[in-house]
């Protein structure tokens, strides 16, 4: 049997909860996923996770639920499940999240427009060539041309992935791919300010994960290394296996640092180190990586710079 304390929520009477199964107060997509955190709780483990119900009305709510088995002379008699509303938790983080994508978009306007200058011009001075000599066609002319128009697309795509309303729907990808794809969307601005980027990656595992959103995390903390090297300096940027579980990403700049007293405040909302920065791109990051059952670590020396630690799981149970 489940006792259940979502009568507050879903405007069912008490009686009429006890009479019925869990399974129609599931929407039809989180049906499999609350069944396998129900059958765990079933057979004794306590199961924390974040589900959508059905109001009686007909609208969605956003629960976090807790299911805890009932055990009564050592048996597992039922599960005792309780529930809390965050459908205005999730409308304000996901107010947050747009904000921070359309902060970042702004921000990059600048170093994209650089970006795609340069091509162009290259691609402008041939078409120039071709109507000066039309029967000397250089087919290596043809092939930068093609590669230019190519990145030029590739930018475009990416910075689109940043400003449209993404499908939250987490996908086997491949880690070194979104940080390449960033490091070059981030190229120019890290060539105006005498950046290196130094990626040195293993050959990493495949992880279940919204791509859109780790590339928002990558670009929040790279762009953030930039900006902290006003004088220029070198990112390095690392990943390996971890363990059999996992995988661990390394972000290290050689910037001014954050004191060991700012640096515990990183990642509260609208605390900032920067003069126009809200504090909103941390906790997106923090944000982000938890909901990817992933860790973020983050040590900083003033003067010397500051190291990033990313850990994420190579498999979580997110459908």
């Amino acid at each position: 049997m489940l006792i259940t304390q979502w009568k507050n929520y879903l405007v069912f009477k008490e009686e009429e909860l006890l009479q019925m199964s869990y399974m129609p107060l599931i929407t039809p997509d989180e049906i499999e996923r609350t069944k396998t955190y129900y059958s765990h709780a079933v057979k004794g483990a306590i199961q924390h996770y974040e589900t959508k119900a059905v109001h009686q009305n007909g609208h969605i709510i956003e629960l976090k639920v807790t299911n805890i088995p009932i055990i009564v002379n050592g048996e597992i008699v039922g599960v005792y499940g309780i529930a809390r509303d965050i459908s205005r938790e999730k409308r304000t983080e996901k107010m947050l999240l747009e904000s921070e994508k359309l902060t970042a978009v702004g921000q990059l306007a600048a170093s994209i427009a650089h970006e795609i200058r340069n091509p162009l011009t290259s691609i402008k001075g041939f078409l120039q060539l071709y109507k000066n000599k039309m029967k000397e066609i250089n087919s290596e002319y043809l092939d930068i041309m093609s590669d230019e128009i190519s990145r030029i697309e590739m930018i475009t795509s990416e910075l689109l992935i940043l400003a449209k309303p993404q499908a939250h729907h987490f996908r086997y990808e491949r880690v070194e791919k979104m940080i390449e794809d960033v490091v070059t969307l981030l190229g120019s601005q890290a060539l105006m300010n005498k950046v290196n980027v130094n990626v040195q990656l293993d050959d990493l595992p495949m992880i279940h994960c919204i791509a859109s959103q780790l590339k928002q995390v990558f670009i929040n903390l790279i762009k953030n290394a930039i900006e902290a090297m006003p004088n220029g300096g070198e990112i390095t940027i690392s990943g390996k296996k971890h363990g059999s579980a996992g995988i661990f990403i390394q972000i290290a700049d050689q910037g001014v640092g954050i004191s060991e007293e700012l640096l515990a405040k990183i990642g509260t909302p609208f605390y900032t180190t920067k003069e126009k920065g809200t504090g909103l791109g941390m906790m997106t990051t923090f944000k982000i990586i938890h909901s990817h059952g992933g860790t973020v670590n983050i040590s900083s020396t003033v003067g010397k710079g500051t190291i990033i630690d990313l850990y994420l799981p190579i498999s979580e149970d997110k459908n």
